[in-house]
């Protein structure tokens, strides 16, 4: 399903002028609204449609394509749904044209039986009639049986490039909104075939039944009735303006009634209930204040559920705090989790570590499997492997790179040495990149026999495909248990999220029964368009590491893969593409500007041969680390010599989760192993002098002294004044049922 989402928003306000703008806890509101659409994994792209030159740049700066909203759609008289068909026309307009009427691989939407026929589709009307239906080019769909218009697939010979199917609207004045709310909505809609859904709230104090006309200042009953408690009120509903999820049938099809303002809704309406603290609508000032406080609050209830429930049994969540960088730059946190391999993996949880293999099996199946073994002893989540064919990879001509070609002449010359006891050098056999890569190359059926060996250990498997057709071997392995057999999986072209369920939830269950959890794309492949989006339809959790590479090359890739649908389960890699790294080149705080700029998980590729890198690296942020290993650092290949040993590995992981430990959870209060000091050497207020009863207390009379058993210091001047209800002796701790 083809799910637009547009952040509706105007540079004009009269209630609260530029709203979209205010600051909320640091942040432009309109800010929280990007970070609730790029949380969702049910919208298939993101949009802005505002005349606010501000919030066009905050949208480009998240990677949010951006529509100019016309002075005319821009005005306090224009309707929502003009904007919203403008920004539809506008977006279908910029797609590739001839993929007959929806992405390639989607496979039509489902249609709720209600009796209707499937007519005629719209064509797309003049941008200029979005408001009228005068226009004599623009044809409607048919009218149809039952509620509503439903979700139903485009005619294909009318639509041309990328359809729409759904709409999602979302008013960029709504920092607060649940975060489950906009998936919750789609799912509705599609499970219902309703026209529109939208998230409503219960009426309280403002019930009809309890407001009143004024006749001058006398009181007249909105509806007689003589109802005094609230729970026996009617249950009534308002629009709390966090969500609208609408069919494009139904959006266009109110161009036929221009007369009847909420026509683009459908006929055939459903809602979703929310408690009024799920969204909060700002319009003035104070509704700011109340944003704000409710933004704080469920940032501690938050910190507090991790303290008291355990980082694993937190939902998929998003939490948003004001951040500063090293410049004093205001910058935007999005706490967000994915879903691999049954781990969750974001702010707040355990690092997720990758043991990377590579390569350096080089190429012979026992050492790929003992690699896998060595790896979950060392305490690995996961395990990684290389995918690719040397000729599909590599022209005749491709040199190797200048660190591979330096460690093979290493080695070579260390080998004359020993043999001939002196300082000769040896001629080195020059090999091009694709012979090194056949010596290195494993096949599918080593790859099936990989796959069984990480589920007998229980770890996770993520392999990196270096081309579209790796990746559909990718989601053709199915583990075959024996010894040499094939699994027998076909190789099946990847899959869209429509084809996967599309379900953000939880993408542990992998598609087409491959037992890969994740793909990775190497930092080589950050602007290689069509692996890209291979990777990002297969729906599996998508890793990319940035190595070598521009933050506009980072920003493309990231719009890219966002656009094919893996907004959710996408994970950002620092990395320094040097091999080894030195460790004053890795340069971690980059983990943190790139976490503040995309709002991802973010985590670290580490090619130092730096053991203590791990620790370091969590502190620093780190929600995932991966490292590369070897069974032997002195064997032939080209990452070897950067790599750790097994037993180096594991003490990498134990510095890790030490740095974890230490981490602790960020909540400020005492924790129970300084009860003891806290009470020992706090002060307490104590009787400087003997005081009968009766006696007004003053300062003189009294001292601060430990322990921190009594009336705390706070309370000095609380105390001075009051009378001393019992005699108190010299030196005695006084407590609150001495004074009155």
């Amino acid at each position: 399903m083809n799910t637009l989402g547009i952040i509706l928003a105007r540079a004009g306000s009269k209630g609260l002028p530029g709203k979209c703008l205010r600051e909320v806890l640091g942040r432009a509101l309109i800010e929280y609204t990007f970070d609730h659409a790029l949380t969702s994994g049910r919208l298939s792209s993101i949009v802005l449609t505002t005349d606010c030159e501000e919030a066009k740049a905050l949208a480009r700066a998240r990677g949010i394509e951006v529509i100019d909203r016309p002075a005319e759609l821009a005005t306090d008289m224009a309707t929502v749904d003009a904007a919203a068909r403008h920004a539809v026309l506008l977006w279908e307009g910029r797609r590739d044209e001839g993929t007959n009427g929806r992405r390639e691989g989607v496979p039509p939407l489902p249609l709720r039986e209600r009796g209707r026929g499937e007519g005629e589709g719209p064509r797309r009307p003049d941008v200029s009639c979005l408001s009228s239906p005068q226009d004599s080019t623009l044809t409607l769909p048919s009218p149809c049986q039952g509620e509503g218009h439903g979700l139903t697939p485009l005619s294909p010979p009318l639509l041309r490039g990328e359809a729409v199917d759904a709409v999602v609207l979302l008013y960029g004045n709504i920092p607060v909104r649940r975060v489950e709310l906009i998936d919750e909505a789609v799912e509705k809609l599609i499970a219902t075939g309703a026209d529109s859904v939208r998230s409503v709230a219960p009426v309280t104090k403002q019930h009809p039944d309890w407001v009143h006309r004024l006749d001058g200042d006398r009181m007249v009953q909105f509806r007689p009735n003589s109802i005094y408690r609230r729970q026996d009120l009617e249950p009534l509903y308002y629009h709390d303006g966090a969500i609208v999820v609408v069919t494009r049938a139904a959006l266009f099809a109110a161009l036929k009634t221009p007369e009847d303002k909420q026509a683009f809704l459908g006929r055939y309406r459903r809602a979703i209930i929310c408690s009024p603290e799920d969204a909060v609508d700002v319009d003035t000032a104070v509704d700011l204040f109340f944003a704000e406080a409710v933004l704080r609050r469920q940032s501690d209830e938050a910190t507090k559920r991790r303290s008291d429930e355990g980082n694993d049994q937190l939902p998929v969540t998003s939490y948003h705090l004001p951040v500063t960088n090293d410049q004093g730059l205001r910058a935007t946190t999005v706490f967000t989790s994915v879903a691999l391999g049954g781990h969750r993996i974001g702010a707040g949880q355990p690092a997720f570590i990758i043991a990377e293999a590579g390569v350096n099996h080089n190429g012979d199946l026992d050492t790929a499997l003992r690699m896998v073994d060595e790896a979950k002893r060392a305490g690995a989540d996961a395990v990684k492997f290389q995918m690719f064919r040397a000729a599909e990879l590599a022209s005749r001509q491709a040199p190797t790179a200048e660190y591979q070609r330096a460690r093979r002449k290493r080695r070579s010359d260390e080998a004359t040495k020993r043999r001939s006891g002196g300082d000769e050098s040896s001629e080195v056999e020059v090999l091009s990149q694709r012979e090194m890569l056949a010596r290195l190359e494993l096949g599918d059926e080593a790859f099936e026999r990989i796959a069984h060996r990480c589920k007998q250990q229980d770890i996770a498997l993520i392999i990196t495909p270096f081309g579209v057709q790796d990746v559909a071997r990718i989601q053709a392995l199915t583990p075959d248990p024996s010894p040499g057999g094939r699994g027998g999986g076909a190789l099946t072209p990847a899959l869209s999220r429509g084809e996967r369920g599309n379900d953000s939830h939880d993408h542990c269950s992998q598609s087409s029964g491959t037992q890969v959890a994740a793909i990775k794309i190497a930092s080589t492949d950050l602007t290689n368009g069509p692996l890209l989006e291979a990777a990002a339809r297969t729906g599996l959790p998508l890793i990319l590491s940035t190595g070598a590479s521009t933050l506009d090359e980072v920003r493309t890739a990231v719009k890219r893969v966002r656009e094919y649908g893996a907004s959710g389960r996408l994970i950002l890699l620092h990395c320094v593409s040097s091999y080894p790294t030195p460790r004053e080149s890795i340069n971690l705080r980059a983990m943190a500007a790139l976490h503040h700029t995309f709002g991802l998980p973010v985590g670290l590729s580490d090619h130092t041969t730096s053991v203590a890198m791990g620790g370091w690296a969590v502190a620093a942020g780190a929600c995932v680390l991966e490292k590369h290993f070897t069974l032997d650092r002195s064997a032939e290949g080209p990452d070897h010599a950067m790599s750790l040993t097994p037993d180096e590995l594991r003490e990498y992981i134990a510095g890790a989760r030490q740095a974890e430990a230490a981490l602790g959870d960020g909540m400020i209060g005492p924790l129970p192993i300084e009860q003891d000091v806290r009470t020992a050497a706090r002060k307490s207020i104590v009787a400087a002098r003997a005081i009968a009863a009766g006696t007004r207390i003053t300062a003189d009379m009294l001292t601060l002294k430990r322990p921190g058993t009594g009336i705390a210091p706070d309370h000095f001047q609380t105390v001075v004044g009051r009378v001393a209800a019992v005699d108190i002796a010299d030196d005695t701790l006084l407590a609150w049922t001495m004074v009155k």
